[in-house]
């Protein structure tokens, strides 16, 4: 049975279908007891590497990690540094990811990771979803939301450049830029 790892809480593709929403809503209610600052709530949505070390210290190595949940994992800075160190410790990886936060350095970075399967949630034609689009929003045509340039160089170079067990889905029809 994989362990599943959310990176942080709260994600930028705000997908339609995603209960994302409760999660934050849960979360919320759990930390309104201490009511820290802002500036700490703000970080403390966001999973630390020493926090994620401490917490799969005691998790056997035969236990696969999958870095996914209701969140993109690559919104958390550190994930490449989980993963890597996860697989340090024996774990099997496995990824669920849209490519927001990626750059060509993360993915090179986690290169050598056999992952047990690497899938790219590509933007879809049928739902609403903020994947991979450009700022400010603009719209095409057919009224789906335009892909940013950043964002279709990424899924070109990691299209070009696959990682282990590399594959590819999206919800629906697939996006007309794509």
């Amino acid at each position: 049975m994989p362990l599943e790892i959310t990176t942080k809480i709260g994600c930028t593709n705000m997908c339609e279908y995603c209960p994302q929403s409760l999660l934050i809503k849960k979360y919320a209610r759990l930390n309104k007891k201490t009511e820290p600052s802002s500036e700490a709530k703000k970080k403390d949505k966001i999973m630390s590497l020493d926090t994620f070390i401490k917490c799969i210290s005691t998790i056997p190595s035969s236990m696969d990690m999958h870095f996914t949940g209701y969140v993109e994992p690559f919104e958390n800075p550190a994930c490449a540094d989980m993963m890597l160190h996860a697989n340090s410790k024996g774990h099997t990886i496995a990824c669920n990811t849209t490519l927001v936060g990626l750059t060509v350095d993360i993915i090179e970075k986690i290169r050598k990771i056999p992952f047990r399967a690497f899938r790219v949630h590509l933007p879809s034609s049928t739902y609403k979803e903020f994947i991979g689009v450009k700022r400010p929003l603009s719209t095409l045509e057919t009224g789906q939301y335009a892909l940013s340039e950043e964002w279709l160089k990424i899924l070109t170079y990691i299209s070009n450049n696959p990682l282990h067990n590399q594959s590819y889905h999206c919800h629906g029809g697939l996006h007309p830029q794509l």
